[in-house]
């Protein structure tokens, strides 16, 4: 087995040729790494180091607050969210209805499932949407659909915005 077979295809090599290649780059030996690794494997390094880095910065966004009590500013409703590091949840009860929702965050958004029990019959339907910091002190809460079970249609749709208490 020749070194170059050797090397190719292990990830190890991979980022050591990525940092060598890093180096030397800088001290302007950009080209003697090209002839040493070949290109193919350089090139692939590269990607390799800049999806890693692309990770890292996407988790180094800072997640939205939503720990707290809130009030739908449309009719005064209020609850009490949890929130344990990117998962969110809560629960209400109506005189009709109780809601459960759970949410899990995604770039930008919580997306959230919720599920609408009926309590005088017990008919339960699935919504599906997404909570989302507009700011500090305001929620905008968006249901998309629903799994069309009960009283409420698939294209079932609503939109509020609660605020912090």
């Amino acid at each position: 087995m020749t070194f170059r077979e050797a090397i190719d295809g292990n990830p190890f090599y991979f980022v050591v040729g990525s940092l060598v290649t890093g180096f030397l780059a800088g001290v302007g030996a950009y080209q003697g790494a090209l002839a040493f690794f070949g290109r193919d494997t350089v090139a692939h390094a590269t990607l390799v180091q800049l999806e890693k880095t692309s990770v890292a910065a996407a988790t180094m966004v800072e997640l939205p607050n939503l720990q707290g009590m809130w009030k739908r500013d449309r009719d005064g409703a209020t609850v009490q969210i949890v929130q344990t590091e990117r998962e969110v949840s809560f629960s209400s009860e109506g005189p009709d209805f109780t809601h459960y929702l759970t949410g899990k965050y995604e770039p930008g958004v919580f997306r959230s499932t919720t599920i609408r029990r009926n309590v005088h019959n017990g008919c339960e339907t699935r919504l599906v949407g997404f909570l989302k910091a507009i700011d500090t002190r305001h929620i905008q809460s968006v249901i998309e659909s629903s799994d069309g079970k009960c009283d409420l249609p698939n294209t079932f749709s609503e939109d509020f915005v609660w605020t912090r208490q």
